[in-house]
């Protein structure tokens, strides 16, 4: 008998209709007021950062009252969380939510975040082939499997939810546009190491 062994859960979420039009104007409203830099905290390649970069008070959800997307994703987050059996053990918590623009060219690094929480990406401006979401396995030994590698093609509207510790990366924007996202972080599991 077989069956697979730690399997690792991607959400992937595509909001239509008057959610993503209303979700698109809230977001079109606040970026009038982001400014965009490179994060001088750690080293995300090309991808620019809304405002002062990545710092735990960091929350463009709140700041710039993104109701309606910080209700999908909580309604994301939530439906993930029923699927892996996963019980929190604190409140969930945003502590970052970040608005990224990747420019014509650019890429990111591959990177993970916090193991102890869940990523959450949603797609706002994604000209086509702006650049893949790459994610890798966490299996090191990729000869025993099928697919090591997965790349996602971003659509507006798109939600994405997977573990914190899972590695990815955005592949080269190959169009003539910027790519714009929102990535959070939600706090899922007790980590002294969170601020």
């Amino acid at each position: 008998m077989f069956k697979p062994l730690f399997p690792t859960l991607l959400l992937e979420e595509q909001l239509s209709g008057e959610t993503l039009t209303s979700v698109t104007s809230e977001i079109d409203l606040a970026l009038t007021n982001l400014n965009f830099s490179l994060n001088p905290e750690d080293d995300t390649g090309d991808l620019y950062i809304s405002d002062e970069g990545i710092s735990y008070s960091n929350n463009v959800l709140s700041r710039y009252n993104l109701t309606t997307l910080n209700f999908e994703i909580i309604r994301c987050v939530n439906m993930y969380l029923k699927e892996t059996n996963t019980i929190p053990k604190v409140e969930l918590k945003t502590y970052v939510a970040v608005m990224t623009l990747l420019k014509p060219g650019a890429t990111s690094t591959k990177h993970a975040h916090q193991p102890s929480c869940l990523v959450v990406v949603y797609y706002y401006k994604t000209p086509r082939d702006c650049g893949n979401i790459r994610l890798y396995s966490p299996i090191q030994y990729s000869e025993f499997q099928k697919e090591p590698i997965v790349d996602i093609v971003p659509t507006q509207g798109k939600i994405l939810v997977f573990p914190g510790w899972l590695w990815h990366e955005v592949l080269k924007n190959n169009s003539d546009s910027n790519r714009y996202s929102i990535a959070v972080t939600l706090q899922v599991y007790e980590d002294f190491s969170i601020k």
